[in-house]
């Protein structure tokens, strides 16, 4: 985790981050908005990868950790459990193919990094680092526990002292569980979606 407090992004890209938490409070919320496979159902599928992940916990850490599978899909009741300020914008990051997913977020107060135009529009990399450090910076983040890229910002956040409040062991402290009403519109419009229609750039 040492390595992971010293890392920063290049100063043109710290500017995107800064421009981008100024439509932020100054403790803000972010969730991490990730769909594994469209042929399935999310929530089902994420619940089935993490009961050997569970196990671990319990049996080896001995913790008590009992995911609900609503970890992976950052709906906006999900979002709003950790929310302390209801009103107050969040910032979303997400593959950008479940429009019905990222509308909701957007209609509950989210935020999202709007990449400039050209000439100076960043690579897929660049905006990777600008949202990595978005996230890496908020007071509370909502990782998905499947996703490499929740991870790695996990990794940022607990070499600074922070921690990724839906994710053990912080998740053991206060697990959000409330169903979301709109959970059938998300599922039909991830469900609409092809697998080769993922962005193949897009981390885990």
């Amino acid at each position: 985790q040492s390595l992971f407090r010293w890392l920063q992004p290049a100063p043109r890209l710290a500017d995107h981050v800064r421009q981008l938490q100024t439509r932020l409070p100054t403790e803000y919320v972010a969730a991490h908005l990730r769909f594994t496979k469209a042929e399935v159902d999310p929530v089902e599928y994420c619940h089935g990868k993490m009961k050997l992940l569970a196990w671990w916990y319990q049996t080896v850490r001995r913790l008590d950790w009992r995911p609900t599978g609503l970890e992976c899909t950052a709906t906006p009741q999900y979002v709003e459990c950790f929310r302390r300020n209801k009103t107050a914008p969040f910032f979303y990051s997400g593959d950008q193919k479940n429009t019905t997913a990222l509308a909701l977020l957007q209609a509950a107060g989210g935020v999202s990094f709007q990449n400039p135009p050209k000439p100076n529009r960043l690579n897929v990399g660049e905006a990777i680092v600008v949202e990595l450090t978005a996230m890496r910076d908020a007071a509370v983040f909502i990782g998905n526990p499947l996703s490499s890229f929740s991870g790695v910002v996990c990794w940022m956040r607990r070499a600074l002292g922070q921690h990724c409040i839906n994710l053990p062991p912080s998740a053991l402290q206060s697990q959000c569980t409330t169903v979301p009403d709109d959970m059938e519109a998300m599922l039909k419009d991830h469900k609409r979606l092809k697998p080769d229609e993922f962005p193949s750039f897009a981390p885990l």
